[in-house]
């Protein structure tokens, strides 16, 4: 039967073998047939992600129970916007001051790099308005500059971990004109049904990769 094995030739049943290591199977497959079982249930024609589903899934509501494995949704950088904090603000402050906060309530990887966007102008010339993303409190953004009435839009990736507030801070040159900012966004996406995690735990996690409020 080991012969078998090594040679690739001829079929072993599983059921007949010992198994206490790894199974590298290479560009193999595992076929179940009709009607075949894993702890009880009938998992036959199913791909990888709906056996797993089927098996520790019991009640259909995305985690897996009594295991360590867990089907989680992964935060990938991109440009469709996941969380928004979009109202306009304006700010006449002559000095860097907090506009808008998004703290990361849940996040998978975590930390992960995020990408973050936000639109800035000034209300009337001449004046300039300057914008930076910040981290708890701490400057962690490029400085942006604006000397016009037309909003630009700035996009910088920033590591960040849950638990961690983005913010938006702002200043104008000019007391009496003021600086607007608006559309506070975190840009990227979040694969469906990725098996991309062990834990030990089956409640630890997001199941959308990424989740946040605003303040």
């Amino acid at each position: 039967m080991e012969d078998n094995i090594a040679a690739g030739v001829g079929a072993t049943k599983l059921s007949e073998l010992t198994i206490d290591a790894d199974l590298a199977m290479g560009a193999h497959d595992i076929t179940i047939g009709a009607g075949q079982t894993v702890d009880g249930k009938d998992v036959s024609g199913l791909g990888v992600g709906d056996m797993l589903k089927s098996v520790f899934d019991s009640d259909d509501d995305g985690i897996f129970e009594g295991t360590v494995i867990q089907l989680l949704k992964q935060y990938l950088i991109g440009d469709a916007t996941l969380h928004s904090h979009d109202a306009e603000l304006h700010n006449w402050e002559t000095s860097y001051t907090k506009r808008k906060t998004i703290t990361i309530d849940s996040l998978y990887p975590d930390p992960s790099t995020i990408r973050i966007s936000f639109d800035m102008r000034i209300s009337f010339n001449p004046d300039v308005a300057y914008g930076k993303i910040y981290k708890n409190g701490v400057a962690a953004g490029i400085e942006r500059v604006n000397d016009t009435t037309s909003y630009v839009t700035y996009t910088q990736d920033i590591s960040f971990a849950e638990g961690d507030t983005l913010e938006l801070w702002a200043y104008t040159t000019i007391g009496n004109n003021s600086v607007i900012v608006k559309n506070f966004r975190i840009k990227g996406t979040t694969p469906p049904n990725t098996l991309t995690k062990a834990i030990t735990d089956s409640t630890v996690g997001d199941a959308d990769g990424l989740a946040a409020t605003n303040s």
